[in-house]
């Protein structure tokens, strides 16, 4: 795959705001008159969509992999560059865990642990939704591959729907929703291909940016 530049800068601005946002965690104990809170506040508020975009980058640069790739050499590369660097931290984390908390090693927790992300000192929770999209990709990838522009992008904006707008409603009633595969990342998983494939014209891109900033207002 040719070097996409503008990936890079992705990358760049959204590995300095999940930085930011990690540094930021006093965002979660409301206290409008401290002096920094507005700062807080515009830190939070900016770099929000980190994660997501991460996610849009994924489906955009694998989505298509078939065409450098085996599917064997696909799942190989995934390995080594995920599971193996989740699992080796993880390991280590837990261990200082332990060491100060011997208490705590109960066999069960520590599996519930890992199938979950939820590992002592770290924010490893998307590394689970990543994991089940990396599985199901080979299978995504000859479904974007066969289907047309207008049907991917009406996938695209059902899966907006469901996740953007009625699961945030939902809470409403005290239900809480998400979709099944990849704990609702799929929306940006496939949203970050059909970005990357397809051009769209200037009245798309205002409606695209103006369904966002609706939702967002929710």
């Amino acid at each position: 795959m040719n070097r996409v530049h503008y990936f890079d800068f992705l990358n760049i601005i959204c590995c300095i705001g999940v930085i930011a946002q990690h540094c930021n965690g006093a965002i979660y104990y409301y206290n409008h008159e401290e002096s920094l809170w507005p700062l807080r506040v515009f830190i939070h508020t900016f770099f929000f969509n980190s994660v997501p975009i991460f996610f849009m980058l994924s489906g955009a640069t694998l989505l298509d992999y078939r065409g450098r790739y085996s599917t064997r050499e696909f799942y190989r590369k995934r390995f080594f560059r995920t599971v193996v660097p989740f699992l080796f931290l993880g390991i280590c984390f837990y261990a200082l865990h332990l060491l100060a908390h011997p208490e705590d090693f109960v066999l069960k927790d520590i599996i519930h642990n890992f199938l979950t992300g939820e590992i002592h000192f770290s924010s490893f929770w998307f590394f689970i939704p990543l994991f089940l999209l990396y599985l199901f990709t080979p299978f995504l990838s000859v479904m974007v591959k066969a289907m047309k522009a207008r049907d991917l992008a009406f996938l695209i904006v059902i899966l907006f729907v469901l996740q953007g707008v009625l699961s945030p409603l939902m809470t409403l009633v005290d239900v809480s929703w998400s979709l099944p595969l990849g704990d609702g990342y799929l929306l940006y998983y496939l949203l970050g291909y059909y970005l990357h494939t397809h051009t769209l014209s200037q009245t798309q891109i205002h409606t695209f940016a103006n369904c966002c900033c609706r939702v967002e207002s929710l």
